[in-house]
């Protein structure tokens, strides 16, 4: 008789294997852009997270909002070939699945990027795998572009970020202790800022 734990696992080792083909199915048709309208909506929807669960300063607690909505985390090694995955979001189970090798500026990120596909609305078959070599930028289909939007709306919103250079314009000369402010990792901070035409 197969253990629970097998079980698990070789419902793990499916999820991702589909994930993978899904990916291979985007990098061949490319998947899209954003247009203003679209990360306009995806704007409003990390704001309305925010202010739904009462929070107006950072950081932001992203596991806590995923508690609030049902939806489970849980920390696993990711399988041998695909160990390079942050994270992806299980809708069947309400369950994101958080590469535990990450750091956890990493994990956070993962977290509230798989929460903007929850939020947003996508369709399982419309997102994959959420990798760390394709975090910030390059080419990608257009969920994963809008779920990374979400995160960095959610994680580092405009008006905090610039309420915190107001109040310590130091910050601007130190990004590391801007990022460990929001709970970020300083290339996340670092790639929010120039988005904001904050730095160049």
């Amino acid at each position: 008789v197969l253990s629970l734990y097998v079980i698990f696992n070789i419902y793990f080792a499916i999820i991702v294997s589909r994930l993978c083909l899904h990916e291979l199915y985007y990098s061949i048709t490319n998947g899209g852009h954003m247009t203003k309208e679209v990360l306009e909506k995806v704007k409003q929807k990390a704001s309305k997270v925010l202010s739904d669960n009462y929070i107006i300063e950072p950081f932001v607690n992203v596991f806590d909002i995923a508690n609030g909505e049902g939806i489970s985390i849980e920390y696993r090694k990711m399988p041998q070939g695909n160990t390079n995955v942050s994270g992806f979001f299980d809708s069947t189970t309400r369950t994101i699945y958080v590469n535990v090798d990450n750091s956890i500026a990493r994990r956070t990120y993962t977290v509230a990027h798989e929460l903007g596909h929850y939020f947003l609305g996508h369709q399982p078959d419309e997102y994959g795998l959420y990798r760390r070599n394709n975090s910030y930028s390059g080419i990608k289909e257009q969920k994963e572009k809008e779920a990374d939007c979400f995160a960095a709306n959610l994680l580092m919103p405009e008006g905090m970020v610039r309420k915190e250079l107001k109040e310590y314009p130091f910050l601007k000369s130190s990004i590391q202790l801007l990022a460990d402010r929001f709970g970020v990792s300083s290339s996340a901070m670092t790639y929010r800022l120039m988005n904001l035409r904050i730095i160049k």
